[in-house]
C-alpha cells in the first residue's frame, strides 16, 4: 500500500486515478477473454477442416480401390 497523507490529499484526483486503474484492468481482462474466444473458435474451425479433409481422403481412397477392383475384374 502507498503511504497517503490524508490532509493534503485531493480526493477528486485520487479517485480518478483509482478508477482509471480499475478500468484498465477490466479492459485488459475483456481483451484477453475476446482473444481466448477467438482462439477457441479458430481451433474448432481447424479441427473441423482436418476432420473433413480426412473424411474426404478416405472416401477418395475407397473410390480408387473400387475402380482398381473393377479394372482387375475386367482384365481376367
Amino acid at each position: 500500500m502507498e503511504d497517503i497523507d490524508i490532509e493534503n490529499l485531493n480526493f477528486d484526483v485520487y479517485n480518478r486515478e483509482v478508477y482509471k486503474g480499475q478500468g484498465q484492468i477490466s479492459k485488459s481482462h475483456e481483451i484477453e477473454s475476446r482473444y481466448a474466444d477467438i482462439q477457441k473458435k479458430y481451433k474448432s474451425e481447424i479441427n473441423k477442416f482436418v476432420e473433413n479433409y480426412y473424411k474426404n481422403r478416405a472416401a477418395q481412397n475407397e473410390m480408387k480401390e473400387e475402380n482398381l477392383e473393377r479394372i482387375k475384374k475386367r482384365k481376367y
